[in-house]
């Protein structure tokens, strides 16, 4: 969830007397702590989400000082600003190239009567700050207890309950990879936060990857959010990729450990495919080799149909699986397998004799054929989206 400075506003307005004067369609910015500063140069301190508070009480030492400050607390990505309005600062003389600047940026711009004490807001917002942390510290470590098969999901299922997230789903969660991988960058995080708010998902976000939990009736509902996510977070980071595998859909939250493998697996199905979003449902044959639980149990069924012609390319570094393969998925077209391996077609006649007569595969038998070809694809699996051996 998140903490946004519009909520906060509204809440507080009439206790604290706040007055927005530029900056409006900025309100939708993550509040994660309050700052008072009093010195532009400072900046470099703020690590992000900061609402800043000042009163002014340099802007007298420098031509342009509000300006400085509000560009430097801008690039720093700080949230908004309040002005404590008294004998340093008031409305009348803030500059308009200072409230162009907050309109042409979408930074608030706030005053506060003197008499209202710094103390007292920051007390207040830093309150706030502290409860909704807890609150998400809480659902995250509900949702990390029911990503997790071995663990007790009662408690969990029950505080999540309270938070709002019904028992029963369609649920579906989304595994994120952002490169380069950074651990929890706060400013990725809020901008997370922030654009998940319309919609019915949570976001775990403190690993370098984050996972979201989507709440949603449909694979394109989810795919459509997943691909508004990854569009808006290489617009706003543009030296950064995001690829996204998206699981499928379970029918409760006590589910969500199953959906997850699924991310992962249509993450690392995608990435071999060179595709930015990929989801488990348009994973094929492989969604069947995902539910078989023993990745050893696979590897010898390979090795059981496939070791005769890998041991050939290995004692003679030669490619006759690729030979055989394609001989597979072309029916045994000499001329479509000459087409695709750049062979000649007398080559290709040559290898599959050797392959039937030498190495023993019935390349006539249907049935030993599709053992194969399952073989073939077994070994793709494992080679792409398999979870890797511990």
């Amino acid at each position: 969830m998140a903490l946004l400075l519009r909520d906060v506003y509204a809440d507080t307005r009439q206790r604290f007397q706040l007055q927005l004067l530029a900056g409006e369609r900025g309100l939708n910015r993550c509040m994660r702590w309050v700052y008072v500063s009093e010195d532009y140069t400072t900046a470099d301190f703020l690590y992000g989400g900061e609402l800043i508070l000042t009163t002014g009480v340099l802007s007298g030492k420098s031509e342009g000082w509000l300006l400085h400050l509000l560009d430097s607390i801008f690039r720093q990505h700080a949230c908004g600003l309040i002005i404590n309005e008294g004998p340093y600062l008031d409305r009348r003389n803030i500059p308009q190239e200072v409230l162009d600047f907050c309109n042409t940026k979408d930074f608030p711009l706030f005053v506060m009567p003197w008499h209202i004490h710094i103390y007292d807001i920051t007390r207040d917002y830093c309150d706030r700050i502290f409860t909704d942390a807890r609150r998400d510290e809480a659902i995250g470590r509900a949702f990390l207890t029911l990503l997790d098969r071995e663990a007790a999901q009662g408690p969990a299922l029950r505080l999540l309950a309270d938070q709002g997230f019904a028992p029963q789903g369609p649920y579906s969660v989304v595994q994120l990879q952002l490169s380069p991988e950074t651990p929890a960058d706060p400013v990725l995080r809020d901008w997370i936060s922030g654009f998940l708010l319309p919609f019915p998902a949570f976001a775990l976000l403190d690993q370098p990857n984050p996972w979201l939990v989507c709440r949603a009736d449909g694979r394109d509902t989810v795919e459509q959010l997943v691909e508004a996510l990854q569009t808006g977070l290489q617009a706003r980071f543009p030296n950064r990729t995001v690829a996204a595998g998206i699981g499928g859909q379970v029918s409760s939250l006590d589910l969500l450990a199953r959906s997850l493998e699924q991310a992962q697996a249509a993450l690392r199905w995608g990435k071999s495919r060179a595709q930015s979003r990929a989801s488990y449902d348009d994973m094929g044959f492989f969604r069947l080799l995902l539910e078989v639980p023993s990745r050893a149990f696979l590897e010898g069924y390979v090795r059981e149909q496939l070791g005769a012609v890998l041991d050939y390319d290995a004692r003679h570094d030669s490619d006759f699986a690729q030979t055989l393969y394609l001989y597979l998925v072309h029916q045994g077209s000499i001329q479509a397998i000459a087409a695709q391996s750049f062979f000649h077609r007398n080559t290709i006649s040559h290898r599959i004799t050797i392959l039937r007569d030498k190495l023993g595969y019935r390349l006539d038998d249907p049935a030993a054929c599709f053992q194969l070809l399952t073989a073939f694809e077994i070994r793709d699996f494992l080679r792409t989206c398999a979870q890797p051996s511990v």
